[in-house]
Order: C-alpha cells, then structure tokens, then sequence
C-alpha cells in the first residue's frame, strides 16, 4: 500500500507536488517551513485517518514514523498548530482548485470513462450534508433551527440577545414582563407572547423570538458534487457552503439556493464536461429542471410520492395504458426479481418529463419485512427497452454519495464532523478541500485491483493499522526504499 499512495502522489498526479509549492505564501519570508510541507502535512493527516490535530501530532513525534515521512515524500512534518495558523489565512478556493485539477488529470487519463452512462455523461450526484453542530451560535454565518417541541424561556439572556439583534427597546422592555416564564410548546410561546406584544408585533419580531427564546441548535452545512461510479469512486467535484449572509439576511440559505451558485461554480470549473445530474427528491421542481436545462445537463431525479402532484396524476392515469412499456428482469436462481414500468413525454410547465419505475422484489429481511422496494425516477432521457435498466442503475447510484463519499468520511477514518479549528470558519473549510484531496488519492488506492485483492485476506482498517504501525516503528533503509519506490505500478479498476 505504501508503494500504491506514494505512486498516486509522486507518478499519478505528477504536478500535485508542484501545484502545493506554487501556493502563494501568506506568511513572511523567516517562516521555517515550506507552504507545500505545511498544505500537505494537513492532506497526510487525512490520508493516514487520524481523525483529529492531536491525534496527527502523536504520530508525528514518533521519530522513525517522521524520518520515513520524509524519506517516502521529501518533505517534512510540522506540528499541526503551525499548519492551523496558515489555514486561518489561506483562502479556501486555492485549495478546491487543486481538487479540482486532480479531478481533471484523473479524466483526461480516462481513469473514469468507462462509468460514464451511455459511454457519453459523468454521473454527477448532489447532496446536501451536516458539519459541524454547536449548542451556541459560533459565527455570524452558522444555519439554525429551533425545535418547535422543545422548552421556549424568556431570561435576562434571551432579552439581552433580541436587543443586540436590533429589537426595538419597547418591545425589549415589554417582554420583561414574562421573563422566568418556560413552556414546552411552541403554540403555547405564541399564545403569552400576542397576550403582551399583540398579534402584528409578534408576527414581525416572531423569527427572532423564536432563534433567541427556544431551543435553538446551529450548524454548518455543505453542498457537495460528486463523481459516483458503479465501482465505489465518489469523487468530490465542487463545494458550496450553505451559510448566511455575515451582514444579515430575512430568509436563511439553504440547499436549493446553494445548488444554484454550485452548479454555476461546475460549469465554470468543467465547461465541456458531459455530464447527467443525479439527486434525490427534494429537487423535484421546477427549479432544478430551469437549472439544468439552461446547462444543458440530463439529469435523473428521485420522484417520491408527494412531490409534484400534477406529475403523478398524469402518471397514473397513464399506467393501465401502457404495457408495452415494461420489461421483466431476474437473478439466475430467481431469489430477486424486477419490474420496470416507464412512461415518456409528461408535460409539466415548459419542461418534458420521462418517469420510470423499478419494482425489486428481494427475500424477506428483518430490515425489510416484505422484501419489496421500489425505485422511482424522473429524467430528462427518452426511455426505451435499450436504456432503461441503465437510467435507473445511474439513478440508484445517488446513494454513493451519501455511503462511499459522507459516511466514509464521517465513519472510517476521516472524521469530517470533527471540529479541526473551532474558531475560524475559514480553517473549516480548508480542512474540508484538504480532507476531499486526501479522500481522491486514498480512492485510487483502495479501489485498484492490487488493493483490492488483498483486501479479501484483511480488512482495510488492519491494512492501514499496519502500514501506519511499519512506519511507527521500523526504520526503512534508504536503498530498499527507493527499489520499492521506484517501481512503477499501472492502477486498474473493475
């Protein structure tokens, strides 16, 4: 494996080291380590899944594990707060454009071709997904939302709040009235709070009551593109931060506003990339469809019940009327089987749908009583008996993005949700390029066909407990060190 990462680093992406030493140096010319020793000694802690600073720091005062460090990439291993000092201060677009031109290298050597749908379009899933959270405001920038069945308290701390936000000092002093007052309902809160400020001012302070009064959690969300494939790849593509406006704002941001400056970060970022989005139900709308056609991307979309009612009237009416639109499909000892039902042509607004429906029945399981689940879909694709069972295989692998790309890294190694720098935003996100870099490099190697087989004997967390544990504590010679290095592997995925 260690001939696998420093192939990936050294050969694979041959620019990466160069790309890391042409990072405009934020500190003053006496700094003693290098920019590139400081942006990848953060991107090695990902690679080796240490899981936090501290943790890395324990590891990098193990001498021999620092001398083959620096053996392997020619570099040295500063302590991770002189790393944290420069990720405060560099900008974080630097870093996801060097995601990026990895992500690029990785298309132009066809790494990637032979997942695209139809030989043609890159499967591009959008998600949505969770940070960090805090029991307090932590920046101007933090999302929040209060449970509306959670305990609403009326305390010198809530006044003084709604009078820092600019709540008018009558309505501040009026309120005292009820301070000490505690309820558990959110209709209750509403109910005392127009018995002292009336119906109309209660409506117009109602969104900073409830943020300052209730229980109120706050948190840090991203939109993330990702390259899926069918093997396990869920490549970062390009980030957005759902966050508010540091100035104020009347409505929060939120996942649909943030697909609409990420998308238009992909185009610019892949202008002649084709490319077919694949999301789940919450977009649905008229929104992604305007999106993706002014883009001129495909796109397949969950369709849950629920969502666009017109649609699914339409598409029931038209079901009885269209059995020559289905296909039957089973396992060779017949233990799982599939129904396809598809329509085309539904008129909804300017746009022209195509709904398609994969019935799978499998054997009873405690998780799925029935064994029946169904996957449903709309696309911008005419669907025929050639491609159907392609559309929705591309459509089910949305769920990469959310097992092989936010679980992985929220669950094996990564810790994503870790909090790396509590006190600057811009650390967070730096943190996070730097974890989607490391992310790409360590996809390569687990999932070539080298790793792959040996991984059949072992587990990958063993593997990469003993490669961690060789460098700990044995001393690599230097001769045998570059006969392994300079060996050069060909990476081949199934």
């Amino acid at each position: 494996m260690l001939l696998q990462i420093s192939q990936v680093i050294n050969v694979y992406f041959a620019n990466f080291m160069e790309l890391l030493r042409n990072i405009d140096d934020v500190r003053d010319e006496s700094a003693d380590y290098k920019i590139e020793e400081l942006v990848f000694a953060c991107i090695a802690m990902f690679i080796f899944k240490q899981g936090s600073r501290h943790h890395f720091n324990q590891l990098i005062k193990k001498k021999k594990f620092k001398r083959n460090f620096k053996q392997i990439f020619k570099l040295r291993l500063p302590h991770m707060d002189t790393v944290d000092v420069v990720l405060r201060q560099l900008d974080s677009r630097i870093l996801e454009e060097i995601k990026v031109s990895l992500l690029k290298k990785m298309i132009k050597k066809k790494t990637l071709a032979k997942y695209r749908l139809f030989d043609t379009y890159h499967l591009i899933a959008v998600d949505a997904t969770g940070v960090h959270h805090f029991k307090e405001q932590h920046c101007q920038m933090c999302s929040h939302k209060t449970q509306s069945k959670g305990k609403f308290k009326v305390n010198s701390e809530a006044l003084e709040k709604l009078k820092n936000e600019g709540v008018p000092e009558n309505i501040v002093t009026s309120l005292k009235k009820l301070e000490g007052m505690e309820v558990r309902s959110k209709a209750e809160f509403a109910q005392q709070m127009m018995k002292v400020l009336g119906e109309d001012d209660y409506e117009k302070y109602q969104p900073y009551l409830i943020k300052h009064c209730g229980s109120t959690s706050w948190f840090h969300n991203v939109l993330e593109a990702r390259l899926v494939s069918s093997n396990g790849f869920s490549l970062s593509v390009a980030t957005e931060w759902i966050e508010n406006s540091e100035s104020g704002y009347e409505k929060q941001d939120c996942e649909l506003k943030a697909f609409h400056r990420l998308s238009k970060k992909i185009k610019t970022m892949f202008p002649q990339l084709s490319i077919c989005i694949v999301v789940d139900g919450l977009y649905a709308n008229k929104a992604l469809f305007n999106r993706c056609s002014q883009l001129n991307w495909p796109y397949i979309v969950a369709f849950k019940k629920g969502n666009l009612k017109s649609v699914w009237t339409k598409i029931n009416s038209l079901i009885p009327i269209t059995k020559d639109n289905t296909e039957h499909k089973s396992t060779k000892n017949k233990e799982t089987y599939e129904d396809y039902t598809w329509i085309n042509n539904i008129a909804y607004e300017d746009h022209t749908l195509n709904w398609v429906k994969c019935k799978e029945n499998r054997p009873p399981n405690p998780k799925n009583k029935t064994g029946i689940t169904h996957f449903v879909y709309l696309s911008s694709f005419e669907i025929t008996k050639k491609n159907f069972l392609e559309i929705v295989e591309a459509g089910r692998l949305r769920q990469k993005i959310e097992n092989e790309g936010f679980n992985t890294q929220k669950n094996l190694g990564y810790k994503m949700t870790h909090k790396y720098s509590r006190v600057s935003p811009l650390a967070s996100k730096n943190y996070f390029q730097s974890l989607q870099i490391a992310h790409m490099i360590v996809s390569i190697v687990e999932l070539c066909k080298t790793i792959k087989e040996i991984r059949k004997k072992m587990t990958l967390k063993f593997l990469w407990e003993s490669l961690i544990g060789f460098l700990k504590y044995c001393q690599i010679p230097q001769n045998t060190l570059n006969s392994v290095l300079n060996k050069r592997t060909h990476f081949q995925f199934e």
